[in-house]
């Protein structure tokens, strides 16, 4: 049978089939030796065919949780620590006080509709504690189908959802928020800085300012541990690493 073919870049290569494993030593040892030769070229010729992208851009939208001067800039030195200064360069659009439906329509007081914003490579979206305030007038539904039509429609960039931070008052609080973030990520294949996740589990209740921002030195812990972990392999991809 013949082994099926992998082509990358100009070059058409042939991989072993999988009963082919099941033979002779000498047949095996052969079958290795192309594998490894193989994987080294596909490597070379990824490598040849990739143009890094210099700056990475990336654009930061949500509340006031995402809006505070700390996070970006707690973000920024990350970026520069991983990748070296200048390499990544964050802005941030995010908005005090207001919610996914306000970011989506346009309505929020610095982004027009979503997502003519957009002027970056990777953008991370958080949204959900003023969502949460809303919810006489929001449901969870329609919290969901924002984050949804956000990983539908992305202005050509990477998309980073982030999970609200654990709140100080309410039970269940962002909980559920921070679930249908989830949610929507694992459908639309997006990955999740799970601020909620880390904020729980390192007491953020006790590390809050308020009942819902968190201290500047909380940020920075939330930038590094939280957001850079999602964002890092999505410019390392970018920059051909």
């Amino acid at each position: 049978m013949k082994a099926p073919e992998l082509s990358n870049c100009s070059h058409s290569f042939y991989v072993p089939a999988r009963d082919a494993w099941g033979r002779t030593k000498t047949q095996l040892g052969a079958w290795l030796q192309i594998a490894g030769v193989v994987s080294v070229l596909l490597t070379a010729c990824d490598r040849i065919g990739c143009k890094p992208v210099a700056p990475v851009r990336v654009q930061l939208f949500g509340d006031s949780t995402m809006a505070a001067p700390a996070l970006s800039s707690a973000l920024q030195a990350s970026m520069d620590a991983s990748f070296g200064p200048g390499a990544v360069l964050v802005s941030n659009r995010g908005v005090n006080g207001t919610t996914s439906v306000q970011l989506r329509g346009g309505t929020d007081g610095m982004n027009l509709p979503w997502p003519q914003s957009v002027a970056s490579d990777v953008i991370v979206i958080n949204h959900g504690i003023n969502d949460m305030l809303a919810q006489a007038s929001e449901s969870l539904g329609v919290y969901q189908d924002n984050l949804a039509f956000f990983a539908a429609n992305t202005g050509g960039a990477a998309l980073v959802f982030e999970t609200p931070n654990i709140v100080g008052v309410w039970v269940s609080g962002t909980a559920p928020y921070a679930q249908a973030m989830r949610d929507v990520a694992r459908r639309y294949g997006v990955p999740v800085a799970d601020t909620y996740s880390y904020t729980a589990a390192i007491d953020g209740r006790a590390q809050l300012r308020d009942w819902f921002h968190p201290s500047d030195a909380l940020y920075g812990r939330i930038a590094k541990y939280s957001i850079a972990p999602a964002v890092n392999p999505i410019v390392a991809h970018l920059r051909c690493m």
